[in-house]
């Protein structure tokens, strides 16, 4: 299932996108130096999601790391398995045959935070911000694997003042914690920063953002495209 898909792309484009994403994941120059691993797309224009069959159930599940790729520069998609599945019923998979993805050449963040003991709750976040502002603010701090932030849903254009990140080296978890616990990004807020495998419980995330405090007017909108907050700049 690939949910979001811009609008206005054919079957054919979507195909040839994902060929040459997995290409590229697995170190090849272009889609031509593999063997074409999808077997059909299916487009839902008005909803705007696909489905993507592919010939191997190893190839299936590796290509869950694309949640989040950017297609085609028009937007992210998200990337999963079909509400129907079920892993009780799926053949069983050869760990040998799992195609060997880095997906940092692609550019991917995951929009899907696992628990784990690098999984950090971001609180205190002003209401207003968006993805892209925030992620830059994180990255400050080292390349980040996945990130999410909470909105009410998809479509929102606000979020809850809260959110998840991981990021691609666990040594950063720690550090990143520290230089974001208590940071200053006006407004009279400051983020709220704890590692989110010892928080354990979803209504505490919440409880957690707002006692940080979320709202009032983002910092980030004055600055200039690819630049940080003084402070931000002095993290990284």
């Amino acid at each position: 299932y690939v949910g979001n898909i811009p609008e206005g792309l054919a079957d054919a484009q979507v195909h040839g996108f994902f060929h040459d994403a997995i290409a590229k994941a697995m170190g090849h120059a272009s889609a031509s130096d593999i063997e074409d691993p999808i077997l059909s797309v299916y487009i839902n224009p008005e909803r705007r999601f696909a489905f993507i069959e592919f010939k191997t159930m190893e190839m299936t599940a590796a290509c869950m790391e694309f949640d989040g790729i950017n297609v085609m520069g028009r937007g992210k998609v998200k990337v999963k398995r079909p509400n129907d599945f079920n892993p009780a019923l799926a053949p069983d998979m050869n760990p040998d045959a799992l195609p060997k993805f880095d997906i940092s050449r692609l550019g991917i963040v995951s929009t899907s935070v696992p628990d784990s003991p690098n999984k950090i709750f971001i609180g205190g976040l002003h209401y207003h911000l968006t993805e892209d502002q925030v992620l830059e603010l994180l990255q400050a701090f080292g390349r980040v694997k996945a990130f999410n932030l909470v909105k009410q849903d998809p479509t929102a254009t606000t979020n809850k003042g809260f959110g998840f990140v991981e990021y691609a080296d666990p040594a950063v978890t720690q550090v990143a914690i520290m230089g974001l616990n208590g940071m200053d990004i006006g407004g009279g807020k400051q983020i709220s920063a704890k590692g989110a495998a010892a928080r354990g419980d979803p209504a505490a995330a919440a409880a957690a953002a707002t006692a940080a405090g979320g709202g009032g007017a983002p910092m980030f909108m004055s600055q200039q495209p690819g630049t940080y907050p003084p402070v931000a700049a002095s993290a990284a």
